[in-house]
């Protein structure tokens, strides 16, 4: 799964900050996204972005997040929203 964040940006920035907090206030994964002009979207794979190593000639795992409530801030220059959502 994954959870699709759509964000506006009203000035032209180099990037935009992407940062996703779990409902105890710890950084979970922070994302770069676009930041030009107009409606802006970055999809999170759900991982907390703590890849394990892979054992010898395996794959490596993604931690990703368990169900719960998460808050999401978007900051684009010296702009920033905030918002939630659930993760079932």
């Amino acid at each position: 799964g994954s959870a699709g964040i759509q964000y506006w940006v009203g000035s032209p920035a180099r990037q935009a900050l992407i940062q996703i907090r779990d409902s105890s206030g710890n950084m979970v994964r922070e994302i770069s996204g676009p930041a030009e002009i107009g409606l802006q979207a970055v999809d999170w794979d759900l991982s907390r972005g703590e890849d394990q190593p892979a054992p010898a000639g395996g794959r490596g795992r993604v931690a990703r997040v368990g169900p719960g409530t998460y808050s999401v801030v978007v900051t684009v220059g010296n702009a920033s929203a905030e918002g939630s959502f659930v993760v079932r």
